[in-house]
Parts: structure tokens; sequence; C-alpha cells
């Protein structure tokens, strides 16, 4: 029972590393036929902060939560991008973090919805859009750039960085490795914890004669197992065939006296002694004459004349 729960425990915690691998690989990612687009190095400890001409402040971070204390929003946990003025009513939220891009033009769309109600439509939540644009002159992260501001609490921004640029479509080389990495010590960790159980509770091992040999992977072992395996599912043939035997050591293909067969013989190997000693006794009981006891005289076979 114990080795079952360690195999359960095992199978998910390999769940948990492939699934938290391949969350953090997909993160902010996006693919576009051979290109590939990967924003998630925009993502800062620091807000990047655009300022508007009417003095307002957007502070703004990338596939995260912002760091900047925030004032006044119903929901700050998951905050994105939020505006900032001189009012006393407090912050306003443009959008929730949200870490899955949009191709749109040949760039990368970052859509962030469910921020703070609209002050006018408050069954409306304020939401934004951020287009990246590929610009190799900008060397830094570069910032975000209000474009407009409609009615209805929708908010687009422009963000000009060489991080928007595509690359190469990206073979998930590290990604492989990780998982590969992960299961193999997986792997080995069951070896040891299941051989370890095992040899104390079945084979009442004690000390360091508990721990298994590291020989999981061993040539030899691998092929006697397959070897167990093969007798198990397919057993060995008997020691004689059922089938007609043509070799020169048949015991239908020796001399035979007497025209009675010897079946029951055809079908058996043995040696030449054997078989020679089994011919004559069959020889011998040919011709062995068989007289039944009657009890009778016999005749003379010519009567005499009597006087």
């Amino acid at each position: 029972m114990a080795f079952i729960s360690t195999s359960r425990l095992t199978v998910l915690l390999l769940l948990f590393f492939l699934h938290a691998v391949y969350a953090e690989e997909k993160a902010c990612t996006v693919r576009d036929g051979d290109k590939y687009y990967d924003l998630s190095q925009l993502s800062a400890s620091k807000d990047y902060v655009s300022k508007a001409s009417d003095g307002s402040e957007y502070y703004v971070n990338v596939c995260r939560r912002v760091t900047t204390e925030t004032w006044a929003i119903e929901d700050e946990k998951d905050v994105a991008i939020f505006k900032r003025t001189t009012e006393e009513r407090g912050d306003f939220s443009l959008g929730s973090v949200n870490t899955t891009l949009a191709i749109h033009g040949g760039n990368p769309l970052l859509y962030l919805t469910n921020g703070s109600p609209c002050p006018t439509v408050s069954q409306l939540r304020a939401a934004s859009v951020i287009r990246y644009i590929c610009d190799t002159s900008v060397f830094a992260a570069g910032q975000p750039e209000l474009i407009a501001e409609l009615p209805g609490c929708s908010f687009f921004f422009e963000w000009r960085t060489h991080y928007a640029c595509p690359t190469n479509s990206n073979s998930g080389t590290g990604g492989a490795v990780v998982v590969l990495g992960t299961i193999a010590l997986i792997l080995l960790m069951l070896y040891i914890v299941g051989g370890t159980l095992y040899n104390r509770y079945v084979l009442n091992l004690r000390g360091f004669d508990q721990l298994p040999g590291i020989s999981l992977f061993s040539l030899t072992d691998t092929l006697e197992l397959c070897n167990r395996i093969v007798d198990r599912i397919m057993p060995r043939p008997a020691p004689y065939g059922t089938s007609f035997n043509h070799q020169h050591h048949a015991w239908n293909t020796g001399p035979r006296s007497g025209n009675r067969p010897r079946t029951g013989y055809e079908r058996l190997t043995a040696s030449d002694e054997e078989r020679q000693g089994m011919l004559n006794e069959e020889d011998d009981d040919d011709h062995t004459p068989v007289q039944a006891d009657t009890g009778v005289e016999p005749s003379p076979e010519h009567p005499t004349e009597s006087a």
C-alpha cells in the first residue's frame, strides 16, 4: 500500500511539474506562422509610467500585476494597468492581468479587461488594449503611449520596443530539457523509495542492505526481465514434438520385422541402443508361440486300426 501511495504521489508531482513548465513557457508568448513573439522580458519589478497631456499618469506592467501601491481600487490584486489623477476619488483600474497575446496586423496585442466600473455607466467596466510595435531603434524597453480614450471606458495604447520584434519559431529545447530532467529525477526517486520499501518489508533487509542498487537501466537486468516475461506469455515447448520426425534417429526409420506397425514409437526419439533393444524385444514377442492350457491331450495324427 505504501508503494502504491508513493506511485500516485509521484505521478501527481510529475503532472504538476509538467503543467508548471508548460504554463511558464507559454505565458506572454504567441506564434504567428514561423514568427515567434515573446514579451515576457517586458515584465519588470518596477512599473512603466506614461504621462498624458492632462497630467494623468498611467502605470503599466506586462503579464503581471503592478508593483505600485494603488488607492481606492475595489479589486487591486490583479490590476495590470491603472490611471492616477489629482482627483480625490482615487485610482482607476483599466484592466486586470492577462498573459495571452493576440496577433493583429503582424503586431502582438494584449487585451486587458475587467477594470473599474465606469463613472458614467456603472454596468460597464474599463478595458484597454496595448498594441506592441516592433522598433529596432528603441534599445531600451520603451514605454506605452495613450493613443485614444473612447466612451465606455475603453483605452488604446501603443508600445514601441525591440522586444516586439519577431524571432524564429522557438523549438522549445529549453523546456524539453527541463521536462526530461524532471521526469528522470522523479523516476530515480520512485526507484529508490520503492526499492527501499520492497527490500525492507518484503525481503526483511535492514541497514544499508535495504537500499536498492542503481541498476535500473542495466542491460543484463533488462534482458533477464524480458526473458521472464516471454516465458510467462509463451511457455517453452515440450521435450518431444507433436509432428512427424524425419530425423535419422526417429523410431519409424529403423528396420521392422513382421507386419505389425510400430504405432506409438514413431513420434518419440531415443538413442540407437534403446531403439535396437526395443525392436529386439518386440521381435521375440512376435515369434513366441502361444498355447492355451485346455486339459485335453492331443489326438494322434494317424489313428491305429483296430484288430
